[in-house]
């Protein structure tokens, strides 16, 4: 397949990368190079020279097909080849949209002698701000919430932490009050603190794929354009990344069912200190490696549940 060996469509690890090619091809390594094609193409899998006349039409600001691509790989090919950049213009929609007339008149001239005229287009005035969201402001965005979450959530614990060591253990009214004002903030701190994680340390590493027959297969694999992360990382992101649906059942288990930082609740109290003992139920702890594996086994994010599982053992 055309391109497939080509420098300029391989994975590069800049800022920007070649995250649209790759996920329509999958990558260097994608299915464009198992695709069954036979030996008869290979003398079409480059561009041939040609004497035909060829009209390039390309608008100056078009960043998905750059009209400098057509001057420098198309162009040199085409012994009767001619190039017009429209000044202003991007790509196909403003070409037909912005001045009609004057794309009539470039392509008949072309047609009539050969050459086109693009003396009608003028100079289309572009401004880059005028918009509702830049992508400085999305970028923004994106790291301002999920950081503010955080801070928000640490700023939560931190009160808690401070009401618990002045006052001691609330009331079990005051509890149950705790637990329903903080819930909110502090699932959505484990969750965003679970995004900046990933985002950080392995981008495009967890995902999710569909499986057959109407089920659904949740799996942690890494496309074949990105390097498997570490096992530091891949420890990280397994513990801070589970399904989203049971973070929520989880964060609300955890905080409703009471953490150090808020205090147990009375019938709380009695139990542990042997006054109403459960009937029927084993007092045995339950075995962390059990725990480890059902994390392992599911990798979207559940940072949620384990926030407020650190919270249950450390304060």
């Amino acid at each position: 397949m055309p391109g497939a060996n080509r420098p300029d469509v391989t994975p590069k690890r800049d800022s920007a990368g070649n995250a649209s090619t790759d996920f329509l091809w999958g990558g260097s390594a994608g299915f464009h190079t198992v695709w069954p094609d036979s030996p008869d193409n290979a003398a079409y899998r480059t561009v041939r020279p040609r004497p035909v006349e060829t009209l390039l039409v390309g608008g100056e600001l078009d960043f998905s097909t750059p009209p400098v691509n057509a001057t420098k790989e198309l162009l040199p090919t085409l012994s009767r080849g001619h190039q017009v950049v429209l000044p202003g213009l991007g790509h196909t929609h403003d070409f037909w949209e912005h001045q009609p007339e004057a794309g009539k008149h470039l392509l008949t001239t072309f047609s009539d002698t050969g050459h086109g005229d693009s003396s009608q287009f003028d100079r289309r005035p572009v401004a880059f701000d005028a918009v509702p969201l830049s992508m400085p402001t999305i970028a923004a965005l994106l790291v301002g919430i999920p950081t503010g979450g955080v801070l928000i959530g640490l700023l939560v614990l931190g009160l808690l932490l401070r009401r618990r060591l002045r006052r001691g253990a609330p009331s079990g009214r005051a509890s149950r009050w705790i637990r329903a004002l903080t819930m909110v903030p502090l699932g959505l701190a484990g969750w965003f603190l679970g995004v900046l994680f990933t985002w950080t340390l392995a981008p495009g590493w967890v995902h999710r794929r569909p499986g057959r027959g109407g089920t659904r297969r949740r799996t942690a694999d890494r496309p074949r354009c990105a390097p498997r992360p570490t096992d530091g990382e891949a420890r990280t992101l397994v513990h801070s990344c589970r399904g989203s649906r049971r973070g929520v059942r989880g964060s609300t288990a955890g905080i409703a069912g009471g953490n150090g930082a808020v205090g147990p609740g009375p019938r709380n109290r009695r139990r542990r200190a042997g006054r109403e003992p459960r009937s029927g139920v084993a007092t045995a702890k339950p075995d962390p490696s059990s725990h480890v594996e059902s994390v392992r086994g599911d990798n979207r994010f559940n940072c949620m549940r384990v926030i407020s599982t650190v919270l249950y053992m450390q304060l």
